[in-house]
Formats: structure tokens, C-alpha cells, sequence
């Protein structure tokens, strides 16, 4: 949730779709962290995914994320708030 990119200051547009993001996810009750893990594995060719973390506790709270997906129509929402392309939400459903 910064406020940087590439070293330099964000776009606007690439902030306000952060806050797009964190909003559907908080509708849904749940993080970014958690969409973004989630939408890694929808995939069927994925099984591993490397996530990073600072702490033990870190790991324990994505693998407990992991164990919950998000809530229903959550991509649906994300392709109708131009938070993701059409064609991939049409590959989600």
C-alpha cells in the first residue's frame, strides 16, 4: 500500500487502483494480500507460490488466508471496476 513504484513516486492512476483493490477486498472481507494470493493459484497448472515474509508469523498468516478463498463474485467485481481484463474474467467463471 505505498505510495512508490519503480523507485520513484506512483502514478495517480496506479494509487488509486491500489485503493480500488483494498476496497473490493474489504467488501468482501478480506485483504489485498489475500486476493493476490488467491488469484495466483486460480490457475489449475499452479501449485507452489512464493510468497515473501520477515517473520514465522508472517508465513502462519498466509497459509491461513490460504485455507479460505475469497469471497463469491470477488473477480466478477474486479473486472467490472477495470481491475482486471474481461478476457480473464471470462476465463474465471
Amino acid at each position: 500500500g505505498g505510495t512508490t513504484y519503480r523507485y520513484g513516486p506512483a502514478p495517480q492512476e496506479m494509487i488509486d487502483k491500489a485503493e480500488k483493490w483494498k476496497a473490493l477486498a474489504q467488501k468482501h472481507g478480506t485483504t489485498v494480500l489475500h486476493l493476490a494470493m488467491a488469484f495466483a493459484f486460480l490457475p489449475a497448472v499452479v501449485t507452489k507460490v512464493a510468497v515473501g515474509a520477515k517473520s514465522a508469523a508472517e508465513v502462519e498468516h498466509s497459509v491461513a488466508l490460504l485455507q479460505k478463498p475469497p469471497g463469491d463474485g470477488v473477480w466478477r467485481e474486479a473486472g467490472a471496476a477495470g481491475l482486471l481484463p474481461q478476457n480473464v474474467v471470462a476465463m474465471l467463471a
